[in-house]
Formats: structure tokens, C-alpha cells, sequence
């Protein structure tokens, strides 16, 4: 039974679990990424979000202005029939 493992690099910094030969999740002060069989599928960063595929259920759109406030008020909300409404939200 292989059991994973953490791994931790000071000099890049980053910390590495393990849950495979070729598969884990790595976390540094950038990025959070996923590898799959030796190959990126998933990175967050502060900028946004990157996967061949992604399942969402709600969608907050806000603008930012010049000093880092958040304003506006609409989001895509999930609605019951698995469609997205855009509506008001706080």
C-alpha cells in the first residue's frame, strides 16, 4: 500500500504531498498546483484559476477599483435546473 508523502523544500519554498509516483499537489507562495501522471491539470494563482475542466455552482463578478474595493453587486447564481442567473448579490 503506498501511503503518499510530504515533502518540504526550504530553498524554493514549497511543500509537496505526495499521492503517487507521478501525482501531487504542490504549494508554493504562488501558485497551488495538481500533476497528474508527471503533467500540470490544475493551477490557482492570485490571478485566477486554470484546469481543462471546471465545475462551479456560483459565480461572484465583482469590479475593484483604482484602491482595491470591491464594488458592484451582480454574481451568477446556480439555479435548480443547473442553469446560472444573474442577480443581485451582497
Amino acid at each position: 500500500m503506498y501511503r503518499g508523502y510530504i515533502g518540504i523544500n526550504v530553498e524554493e519554498p514549497s511543500i509537496t504531498i505526495g499521492a503517487g509516483a507521478n501525482s501531487n499537489l504542490k504549494l508554493n507562495p504562488d501558485a497551488i498546483n495538481i500533476m497528474v501522471d508527471g503533467s500540470k491539470t490544475t493551477e490557482v494563482t492570485s490571478d485566477g484559476l486554470s484546469a481543462n475542466t471546471v465545475e462551479v455552482t456560483n459565480i461572484r463578478m465583482r469590479a475593484v477599483d483604482s484602491n482595491g474595493t470591491l464594488s458592484g453587486k451582480l454574481g451568477w447564481i446556480a439555479r435548480s435546473n443547473g442553469h446560472l442567473s444573474l442577480k443581485e448579490v451582497q
